[in-house]
């Protein structure tokens, strides 16, 4: 994982870099869990850096999981229904953070403004090459994606869970 720290330009991966960031009142984390390999390493740091919260910010599902269909169509790949933000408080509670949480529903709305547009973003999250990318037009069709409102299929679980817990940094 590689984020930009603070305002600097991106310096190395947290939590590598952790200790040059320096200790913050809040420390936020928006949308970059569900990626991380190794997540207590990741969450110890922002606790760490945290002088009185962490609050971190994720969709309740992956927010690829819906792509799972065209995975499995594209390379017979079965992927998985994880991480999810109920394991993301799971592991914060198995850590001994108190932690709070709110679900909340993140406005719907028009993401792209073709399905051409949506197809090639599509094909790239799939990892296939531009030629196949009417291929994948077609499926996102036959999924019932509208070719006059093409929806973010990669967005269809709009649920957003805001996670917080307290920091541990002098």
């Amino acid at each position: 994982m590689r984020p930009v720290v603070g305002a600097w330009p991106e310096v190395g991966a947290w939590p590598e870099v952790a200790g040059l960031t320096g200790p913050a009142d809040v420390v936020t984390c928006h949308h970059a869990l569900y990626n991380v390999g190794d997540v207590r390493p990741f969450l110890t740091a922002l606790t760490e850096s945290a002088r009185r919260t962490v609050v971190a910010e994720v969709t309740a599902r992956h927010p690829l999981v819906a792509l799972n269909a065209l995975w499995l169509r594209f390379h017979g790949l079965q992927r998985p229904l994880i991480p999810t933000a109920v394991g993301l408080i799971d592991i914060l509670t198995a850590m001994g953070l108190r932690r709070g949480h709110e679900s909340w529903q993140r406005p719907g709305g028009r993401d792209y403004a073709s399905l051409d547009e949506l197809a090639d973003v599509t094909r790239r999250r799939l990892c296939l090459p531009p030629e196949r990318a009417a291929e994948v037009g077609d499926a996102l069709v036959e999924a019932g994606v509208g070719p006059q409102s093409p929806a973010e299929v990669a967005s269809t679980d709009r649920e957003v869970v805001t996670i917080w817990w307290d920091g541990t940094a002098a």
